[in-house]
């Protein structure tokens, strides 16, 4: 079995080394940029979504019949009154 990372310590010189595999510091950025991108478009998806279906962006309220321009729930203004 293949190790990823290894660490080790030498002695006399006090000092720390570790050796990776090249592909594994790429994979991690790319492992953390997917779920950066991910959550980000997610959340634009969300929002997009209940702006098209009547609902409060930030809590996601009902706002049908509501004309006060204001979301009762939390206070943020409505595009359309």
């Amino acid at each position: 079995m293949r190790q990823t990372c290894m660490t080790s310590y030498a002695a006399t010189a006090r000092t720390w080394t570790v050796s990776c595999a090249a592909w594994f510091p790429f994979a991690l950025s790319l492992a953390f940029a997917t779920l950066v991108g991910g959550r980000t478009y997610y959340r634009y998806r969300r929002r997009r979504s209940s702006r098209l279906h009547g609902h409060c962006v930030k809590c996601g309220y009902d706002l049908a019949g509501n004309l006060s321009g204001r979301c009762p729930e939390c206070g943020t203004p409505t595009d359309s009154p």
